[in-house]
């Protein structure tokens, strides 16, 4: 779709040496464009009126001379090739877009994780209750935005899963973990500049200390 229309020669109802290749060419770009209707036997190198009516459809429609006639260089083959420019720029810049955002979101998943454990870690060495470590984790990650509120919710339930897996928690363990977790995220999304330290005790308050 994206390649410029090149004529060799002109194309008209009434030239009597048309190019095959042109007549490809002004199909596929009037098929890209919505005018005109690939037969069921596929697009041909033979004019057909469809092609014709799809011309002056296209003339039409972007205020140009209708006459079925495109000309190397002229004013319908011009109006096509700045169709073409635009459709690149816009796809262009759409995939662009959708890269950078996804490596955005990509990097901030990674840095959500290196914090959580690193926050963890240190969580672990002080003599605060479980549960409170698992709320207060997850409201300060969830204070950052919905990516890395989601990516911590996505960590708690893969920790409970393992820790299932090898025996380390009960099911009501691991239930209480989740439910934690879940308050802290409740938090920190509905309080993004709450001292969460104060927001999670309200709930483990009785559970601060071990």
């Amino acid at each position: 779709m994206y390649d410029f229309l090149k004529l060799k020669k002109e194309v008209s109802e009434t030239t009597a040496d048309i190019e095959p290749d042109d007549v490809l060419s002004v199909k596929n770009k009037l098929k890209d464009f919505g005018y005109y209707q690939e037969p069921e036997w596929g697009i041909t190198n033979f004019t057909d009126n469809q092609m014709f009516d799809g011309i002056r459809r296209f003339q039409a429609d972007n205020k140009l001379q209708v006459d079925g006639i495109i000309k190397p260089a002229g004013e319908t083959e011009t109006k096509i090739n700045e169709k073409i420019k635009t459709e690149r720029l816009l796809n262009k810049g759409i995939l662009s877009n959708i890269y950078y955002q996804g490596y955005k979101i990509g990097e901030r998943v990674a840095n959500t994780r290196i914090s959580a454990e690193k926050k963890a870690d240190i969580l672990a060495k002080e003599p605060y209750n479980d549960k409170y470590k698992h709320s207060l984790l997850s409201c300060e990650e969830a204070q950052k935005g919905s990516v890395e509120a989601a990516t911590i919710a996505a960590g708690g339930l893969y920790k409970e899963y393992k820790d299932q897996k090898l025996g380390k928690n009960t099911f009501s363990e691991s239930l209480a973990d989740l439910k934690a977790d879940a308050y802290g995220i409740y938090k920190g999304i509905l309080n993004p500049k709450g001292n969460c330290d104060e927001l999670v005790q309200e709930k483990y308050k009785k559970h601060f200390r071990k």
